[in-house]
C-alpha cells in the first residue's frame, strides 16, 4: 500500500529535522525517513556555534556538555595564540543526543518519523515524487534531501556532480580528571601539520573529542596525523578509543543547482559546508529553513523550487566563497599565517567573531586583504 504525504524528508540530522518541523507547523503532512535507529552515533566534533544557536528553537541548551569561551591556536603543536570571550563561543554537544532532540521536536510538531528506513529509489513524476524505503513506497508533493555528504537523493536526482568529498577522522577520548579540567571551556585548533586542514580538541562532559580533517581529496594518513597530534599534546587516555571517519562535502561549482521540479537538497547533501572550518550545522539549519519556506508557499500556490536555489545563491554561497578565499591562504601558507596571527592576535579574534555571527567571512576577508598583500592575490 502506497502512503501519501505532502512532504517526505530524507535524513534525520539537523537539516532534515528542522525542515520537517517547520513544514509540519505550517499544517502539512510530513514524513521524516532515517536509515538508522535513533539515537545513532554521528562522527562529528559536535560544536554548535553561537550564530547557529540563534537559528535554533530553544530547549536544546541542556544538551550542551561544555560551553567554550577560549580558543588556543597553535602551529605544528607549538607557538600558541589565545583569545578569550565573555560570551559563549561554541556549545559542545554529542550529536546522537542533539539530533534525537531535534527529531523529538519534529515529532511534537506532528511529523511522522520512520527509523531504519534507508531510501533505495527516488523517482520524480508529474505532480509527485515517489520514494521507496525497504518494502514501503511513499508519494509526496515535494521532497527534501537531507541525507548527508553521500546523499542518495542527490545522486538519484543528478545533483551530486559538483560536490567534492574530503575526509575527517575523529574519536571520543576518555582522559584523567586533571586533563579534563585543563581543557574545559577551551577549543584547541592546530594547523600546519595536516595538508589543507587542521586538528582540533573539543571538550565534552566527561571526555574530549579529538579530530583531524583535510579539505584535500588527496589527503592520506589522517589517522597517523591524529595519533601524532594526540601524543604531541600529551593526552593520556584512560581507556581505549576508536576512530571514526566521515566525509566533508564542499562545492566545486558555485553555479550548482540545488533543486529539481519538486525536490530540494539541504545541508551536507547540498555540499553547504564551511570550506574553512568544515562546520556544517549552521548552513544545514539555515538551508532547511529556506527550503521549508519555499515548499510551504509553493504547496499553497504554485511550487517553484528554483526559488530555493536562488535563495541559497543569495544568502549562503557568497559567504562560503569568502570562507574559501580565507581557507586557500591559511592552508597554503600556514607558517606565514601563524606569524601574522602572532603579530596581530586581532586576526584570530575577528575569525572567532565569524563563529559568533557578529561578523562575516566577507568582513574578515576585507580586513585581511586591506592589510596583507597575500590575501589580495586570492581575490
Amino acid at each position: 500500500m502506497v502512503q501519501k504525504f505532502d512532504v517526505v524528508v530524507v535524513g534525520a540530522g539537523p537539516a532534515g529535522s528542522v525542515a520537517a518541523q517547520q513544514l509540519a507547523r505550517e499544517g502539512f503532512s510530513v514524513l521524516l525517513l532515517e536509515k538508522r535507529r535513533l539515537p545513532r552515533y554521528k562522527p562529528c566534533g559536535g560544536g554548535v556555534s553561537a550564530k547557529t544557536a540563534r537559528l535554533l528553537d530553544g530547549g536544546w541548551e541542556h544538551l550542551a556538555e561544555d560551553i567554550t569561551r577560549k580558543v588556543v591556536f597553535t602551529h605544528r603543536y607549538h607557538s600558541p595564540v589565545t583569545v578569550e570571550y565573555d560570551e559563549p563561543l561554541i556549545y559542545m554537544v554529542m550529536r546522537e543526543r542533539f539530533d534525537s532532540f531535534l527529531v523529538s521536536q519534529a515529532r511534537d510538531a506532528g511529523v511522522e518519523v520512520l527509523e531504519e528506513a534507508g531510501v533505495s529509489t527516488v523517482t520524480e513524476e508529474p505532480g509527485q515524487v515517489t520514494v521507496q524505503a525497504g518494502d514501503k513506497v511513499f508519494h509526496a508533493r515535494a521532497l527534501v534531501g537531507a541525507d548527508g555528504a553521500s546523499s542518495k537523493v542527490a545522486r538519484a536526482l543528478g545533483l551530486s556532480a559538483h560536490r567534492r568529498l574530503s575526509m575527517a577522522v575523529e574519536g571520543e577520548v576518555s582522559v584523567s580528571s586533571e586533563q579534563m579540567n585543563q581543557y574545559r571551556g577551551t577549543v584547541v585548533l592546530n594547523h600546519g601539520c595536516v595538508p589543507h586542514g587542521y586538528d582540533w580538541i573539543f571538550p565534552k562532559g566527561e571526555h574530549l573529542s579529538i579530530g583531524t580533517g583535510s579539505f584535500s581529496p588527496k589527503a592520506r594518513g589522517l589517522k597517523n596525523f591524529l595519533n601524532q597530534f594526540h601524543h604531541q599534546f600529551g593526552i593520556s587516555t584512560v581507556s581505549r578509543w576508536s576512530l571514526k571517519g566521515h566525509p566533508i562535502p564542499t562545492l566545486s561549482d558555485r553555479n550548482q543547482s540545488f533543486h529539481t521540479n519538486r525536490c530540494l537538497l539541504v545541508g551536507d547533501a547540498a555540499g553547504l559546508v564551511d570550506p574553512f572550518s568544515g562546520e556544517g550545522i549552521h548552513h544545514a539549519v539555515k538551508s532547511a529553513r529556506l527550503a521549508a519556506e519555499v515548499i510551504a508557499s509553493g504547496l499553497r500556490q504554485n511550487l517553484d523550487c528554483s526559488r530555493y536555489t536562488h535563495m541559497v545563491h543569495q544568502e549562503i554561497l557568497p559567504e562560503l566563497a569568502h570562507a574559501g578565499r580565507v581557507a586557500r591562504v591559511v592552508f597554503t601558507f600556514p607558517s606565514l599565517m601563524h606569524r601574522l596571527v602572532q603579530a596581530n592576535p586581532e586576526i584570530l579574534r575577528r575569525l572567532m567573531q565569524v563563529v559568533f555571527g557578529s561578523s562575516t567571512y566577507h568582513d574578515l576577508y576585507r580586513y585581511l586583504a586591506d592589510r596583507h598583500f597575500i590575501f589580495r592575490i586570492f581575490s
